[in-house]
């Protein structure tokens, strides 16, 4: 009888060979994601020798650019399926909170260049939204030039493969509530800041904490 570590890792060796990767490619990017493996490992993987974590099915599922479900979800019962699909849920919130956070750090940096040279506002006044007011203004400004060049932005996220489709039933404020309120943990105010060196929390570590939780959640 086949177990399920030898199902997942035919699954992956399936998906795999469809993409014309070999075992050291998959264990190379698997290890620039974070999962540090070699192709020996990848083969023990796909013979069902070596189990595999939930954290570790989800990025190998990431990185073969499959849903978890195209891995597993063929032996999974209906409450595992859910419970892995929330696993995925936080696991892909924490990526977009980091993501932000690092997003956020850019927008400041190249607003400090303009509050020590506000000259440089010059070069970014566009016909649609004008210029920045200064440094501070540059986010703003900037969401401003993504709203008024919204298809421009979409067609080359579409070219760039990294797109949703949403049905037409899909609540899309909703979901735009919740990228906002995942992107919105990425940011600390001063005062949460000093708040959380008193209590002695490193702040750098808080988005590795929340990462950790995801990890190490079970499922349902």
């Amino acid at each position: 009888m086949t177990t399920s570590d030898e199902e997942f890792g035919q699954a992956v060796a399936s998906h795999r060979a469809t993409q014309r990767m070999s075992q050291k490619d998959l264990a190379a990017a698997l290890t620039q994601a974070g999962m540090k493996v070699d192709a020996p490992a990848v083969s023990r993987i796909e013979k069902g020798q070596r189990a595999v974590r939930l954290a570790e099915a989800l990025k190998i599922a990431d990185v073969l650019g499959r849903e978890i479900g195209d891995l597993v979800g063929a032996k999974m019962t209906a409450q595992e399926r859910m419970g892995a699909a929330f696993n995925n849920v936080e696991w892909r919130g924490n990526q977009l909170a980091e993501s932000s956070a690092r997003f956020a750090e850019e927008l400041m940096n190249a607003g400090v260049l303009f509050g020590e040279d506000p000259s440089l506002l010059d070069a970014l006044d566009d016909l649609a939204v004008g210029r920045p007011r200064d440094s501070s203004d540059f986010p703003r400004w900037y969401a401003g030039v993504v709203r008024e060049r919204v298809w421009q932005v979409r067609r080359e996220r579409v070219g760039q493969g990294s797109y949703t489709v949403y049905p037409v039933a899909a609540d899309k404020p909703g979901l735009l509530e919740a990228i906002t309120a995942v992107a919105d943990t990425a940011l600390l105010s001063g005062g949460e800041y000093e708040a959380l060196e008193e209590s002695g929390v490193m702040v750098m570590g808080v988005l590795d904490t929340v990462a950790d939780e995801v990890k190490h959640r079970p499922t349902f």
